[in-house]
């Protein structure tokens, strides 16, 4: 699939949601055809390099404003399960690399008490999706 946006041009249509604080943030192609978004209230910026990630972003916008995928909001106060799945898989890759960092015999205690931490706030997020499932009401078939 081949990039629609063109240089110094923002696609009104084309918006994502900001993974920190979830405002919407307009899709920009800079002078290379590379897309980016930046959110000005929580300064996160990302830059989206290779054709793959492109294209994902472009069907990611497309599929919210269809509303195939649906994403919290501050005003929905929702359990947003995908955010969790993310951050958990997150939180387990940094616990490997605190683990591979820390030396066979000679881990030291703030290693110790981070990758602690970490695997603390990975249960409560899986404690929080087990809640998520239990209250959710039946999918309709």
């Amino acid at each position: 699939m081949k990039p629609t946006l063109r240089w110094g041009k923002t696609a009104n249509s084309l918006k994502v949601p900001c993974f920190l604080c979830r405002n919407n943030l307009e899709i920009r192609t800079d002078k290379n055809g590379k897309r980016y978004f930046v959110c000005n209230d929580c300064g996160v910026q990302a830059f989206i390099r290779r054709k793959t990630g492109i294209v994902l972003l472009e069907k990611l916008a497309r599929d919210l404003k269809e509303g195939k995928l649906l994403i919290a909001s501050p005003a929905n106060l929702s359990f947003d399960a995908q955010t969790a799945i993310i951050e958990i898989q997150n939180l387990k890759r940094e616990i490997n690399k605190l683990k591979s960092k820390k030396g066979f015999f000679t881990a030291d205690v703030d290693t110790r008490r981070a990758i602690k931490a970490l695997r603390a706030r990975v249960s409560a997020l899986l404690s929080m999706l087990e809640k998520h499932a239990k209250d959710a009401p039946p999918i309709a078939k």
